[in-house]
């Protein structure tokens, strides 16, 4: 009761960002595709926005210790912000402009760095949020990078006339 070759499409395999049976995920590609100046970001971000959220979460009262799940919450936190943050820069061809997409998707994905951090810092010693700081930072980066294949933005449109 297999299904034959004949009657399958292969209208997935041609569909930028989206996964094939078996393949990884759209947004795996999209990331090895980066350019070289996209991967420098990342480079430099990463640091930066691990920093910021180690600031964030060392906001505690003398008598607290810091949680042993803070380091790798903040490393984790770093990665996600820094990607998507990275994720900004303008492509090839592009000219010099931000690379932005598709406003609504953009906008909520560059929040979800900025929601995230501040999650870390109203309750630095919660689980729980720091658990929901990461799903919004993965959720957005996953929304960032969904929207290149979704909703790519030419030279053309963003190109002043």
């Amino acid at each position: 009761m297999g299904l034959d070759q004949s009657t399958t499409s292969s209208t997935a395999e041609a569909v930028p960002g989206r996964r094939v049976r078996g393949g990884p995920p759209g947004w795996i590609d999209t990331v090895l595709s980066w350019p070289r100046r996209r991967w420098a970001a990342v480079a430099v971000l990463i640091p930066v926005t691990t920093t910021a959220f180690l600031w964030a979460g060392l906001r505690l009262p003398p008598e607290t210790a810091y949680p042993f799940w803070g380091w790798p919450v903040a490393a984790l936190a770093g990665v996600l912000a820094g990607l998507t943050l990275s994720s900004y820069l303008p492509g090839p061809g592009t000219g010099h402009l931000i690379h932005v997409g598709c406003s609504p998707c953009a906008l909520a994905s560059a929040a979800s760095v900025v929601f995230a951090l501040v999650l870390r810092w109203t309750s630095p010693a919660s689980a729980g949020l720091a658990a929901i700081s990461i799903a919004v930072l993965a959720l957005g980066l996953q929304r960032r990078l969904s929207d290149e294949a979704s909703c790519p933005v030419s030279a053309e449109q963003v190109q002043p006339r």
